[in-house]
């Protein structure tokens, strides 16, 4: 770059300071000197570190995007709409997380980490991909056909994108990762999940489940063979075939790719070659169709999103330092890259090679050695999930945007327009949440319908698992009674082990409220540890039992089963800071964010929230209290008649024929999920029991 940067340019730059060249950073310094614009949106930026951290300090558990909005609407501010605090669209891409978006979570880490300060979770785990909104692919017999995914179900249109119509309904809670249109047959569709397929034989006016607990990662995708179009495959993770146009699917290879959680795309070469993306190692390279890979990454780096097939020869990389390509099938690689940009698709085009990144889209003439802007049309700051053709319109270009929808380009990507007239952009993401589940000691998760379930882990010997309060991550508790570690993972996303030791195995996991730490017990030793793995113990006091954390997420509240009290101690030294008032006969009911409380006085069950007084529940002679809701507006109590479903100020909702261990279904007040005979059940009000996943063994 040279000394005359666009302000587009030097914002760009302002977003990853500490990956600039030295030669870089005093162009940039030279142009803040000279740019009072740009000069006030980096004050801005310093400005909104500071908010975010305050956010995590002075609001733990909470919104730290909403907190964010709260301080600037109070000072009288509009948010700063893409960069900061992303629009509703953007929000509504990324897995609930305490930090709400992408963006959020690309900066959210450095600024801890200067600070001091521990990163949620979530947040750590969203440097890689957010939420996929708009797979999209082309029908290469029709091509002004399309085919897309968004919010669960699936769109199409016959004019290049100019209008959209939702075709037949799928099962609700589905995060579509792909979609297809059969080349040989353009009535049939096919649509991966997270870990199904589901396929139509009638242009998507019905549905059926073809393959279903594909073990693997999240991201998955769907690949037709071009030589034999009834091959259809299916990865990354396990590579699964299908040879009778995805109907019915087998397993190709005996293991893994390297690294099972890492992988992030797969493509396939016209001659058949499958090549995977890995996170952590590289590009992998199978030349049967899954069975056997070798690792091709001489100079690339580790972290590779996609590899797509270039034409002359060309091999491309997207990775999370910019963009490389190969021109010997990927044996050596050479970084042709929009500078040090985090990558995440490549389209080449002949003529013309686009990048797109983290926060634009980039466009070269001369093989990558030189990148222009590709912006014209495209919104400000876009996170580019995918680039799409039309062999049959050489200069055609489709991106889809996480959060804005669909984009088309007609000169090669020197212009585009927005091709969303029908698609629902502005949902809110409802999916549910998680609902972990142990099958044959590896760790599956499910939704509160028991759709799309799938393994999370590698491991066989899963114990006792919990779902972090922000819905992204699960911690868990694998090994024997000899050896055990403590370990946290989201789907898609490496295990990391936070924790391990020798002798019996501990308890469940406990995370604090803001997602930060990790608790378990083992024998009379509290262990913490927060997610960059820094740990601590101390012993508990005789008879004392963990209940959880409190709000703040820096203190653990302990019963006592021998003095009937509540103490509330630093967690990470075990020092009591207090004793709460009143006698716990019987141990108390915690809410996960620790701001709620219910027990059982006088033969009845009492509540109370942050911050108010004690209110005793009427009608719950004989009642004990179970687990609260997510919203710590419900909660179920165990009575003499069997389990009761109540509001926190104690209306009866109903009484469910659940056993007393149920717990509330994700995102509901009026359902309950349980374990039973071997399977996981669930209850609406007014309906009978269901059983709707089969072989799941509770994981607490």
């Amino acid at each position: 770059m040279n000394d005359h940067l666009t302000c587009r340019t030097a914002r760009l730059w302002l977003q990853e300071p500490d990956s600039l060249h030295p030669i870089d950073e005093r162009h940039l310094e030279r142009h803040l000197e000279g740019c009072s614009a740009c000069a006030a949106y980096r004050h801005e930026q310093v400005r909104m570190d500071d908010l975010l951290l305050h956010g995590l300090s002075a609001a733990p558990g909470t919104s730290v995007r909403q907190h964010v909005r709260s301080r600037l609407e109070a000072e009288g501010r509009a948010p700063v709409r893409r960069l900061w605090l992303p629009s509703r669209r953007l929000a509504a891409l990324a897995m609930p997380v305490a930090i709400a978006s992408v963006l959020v979570a690309l900066f959210l880490p450095q600024a801890l980490q200067r600070k001091g300060a521990v990163t949620p979770a979530g947040a750590a785990w969203h440097l890689q991909r957010p939420r996929i909104a708009f797979p999209l692919a082309v029908d290469s017999a029709h091509p002004n056909h399309l085919l897309v995914g968004a919010w669960g179900q699936v769109y199409q249109s016959w004019n290049a994108g100019g209008s959209w119509a939702r075709v037949g309904a799928l099962p609700r809670g589905l995060s579509i990762r792909d979609v297809a249109v059969d080349r040989s047959n353009p009535a049939h569709f096919l649509v991966a999940a997270k870990h199904s397929v589901y396929d139509s034989a009638d242009r998507g006016h019905h549905w059926r489940l073809s393959a279903s607990g594909v073990q693997g990662a999240m991201n998955m995708f769907l690949m037709q063979s071009r030589r034999q179009p009834q091959t259809f495959y299916l990865g990354p993770g396990v590579v699964w075939s299908s040879t009778d146009q995805g109907h019915t699917w087998h397993q190709d290879g005996p293991g893994r790719i390297f690294a099972p959680y890492g992988v992030q795309s797969l493509t396939l070469a016209g001659n058949g070659t499958l090549f995977a993306g890995i996170w952590g190692g590289g590009v992998a390279v199978s030349t049967n169709g899954g069975e056997t890979w070798q690792r091709r990454a001489a100079g690339l780096r580790k972290n590779v999103l996609n590899v797509a097939i270039g034409q002359r020869g060309r091999m491309w990389a997207a990775t999370d330092r910019g963009t490389y390509v190969s021109t010997d099938g990927g044996q050596s690689w050479v970084k042709r890259s929009p500078r040090h940009a985090f990558t995440t698709s490549v389209l080449d085009g002949g003529s013309f090679i686009l990048a797109g990144t983290s926060g634009g889209l980039y466009r070269s003439t001369d093989a990558g050695r030189h990148w222009t802007f590709s912006e014209v049309g495209l919104p400000l700051d876009p996170y580019v999930y995918s680039l799409s053709s039309v062999p049959e319109h050489p200069a055609w270009v489709y991106v889809s945007l996480n959060g804005d929808g669909i984009f088309r380009s007609e000169d090669g990507g020197l212009h585009w327009q927005s091709t969303v007239n029908g698609l629902p952009i502005d949902l809110q993401d409802s999916s549910p949440r998680s609902v972990l589940f142990i099958r044959n000691g590896v760790l599956w998760q499910t939704n509160g319908q028991g759709i799309d379930p799938g393994s999370i882990t590698v491991d066989a010997d899963v114990r006792s698992a919990a779902l972090s309060p922000d819905g992204v991550s699960a911690a868990y508790v694998a090994g024997s009674d000899e050896q055990w570690s403590v370990r946290l993972v989201c789907p898609g996303c490496l295990a990391r082990t936070i924790l391990s030791g020798s002798g019996t195995a501990p308890g469940r996991p406990h995370w604090s409220p803001s997602a930060t730490r990790v608790a378990v017990v083992q024998n009379s030793t509290l262990y913490v540890a927060d997610t960059t793995g820094s740990a601590a113990n101390w012993s508990l006091p005789a008879e004392a039992r963990l209940l959880g954390w409190d709000h703040s997420g820096k203190m653990v509240l302990l019963w006592n089963g021998a003095t009937h009290r509540v103490e509330v101690r630093d967690a990470l030294i075990g020092k009591r800071d207090s004793v709460w008032a009143g006698v716990f006969m019987h141990r108390p009911s915690l809410s996960a964010d620790g701001r709620s409380i219910a027990r059982t006085r006088q033969g009845r069950v009492w509540v109370r929230a942050a911050g108010s007084r004690w209110l005793s529940v009427p009608g719950t002679r004989g009642c004990r209290p179970g687990a609260w809701s997510s919203t710590r507006t419900s909660l179920l109590l165990a009575c003499p008649g069997g389990t009761e479903m109540r509001t926190a100020r104690g209306r009866l909702l109903a009484h469910a024929p659940v056993p007393a261990s149920a717990f509330w279904a994700p995102g509901s007040d009026r359902a309950v999920l349980y374990f039973s005979r071997g399977g996981l059940w669930r209850w609406n009000a007014g309906a009978s029991p269901a059983e709707i996943v089969t072989d799941a063994q509770s994981p607490k």
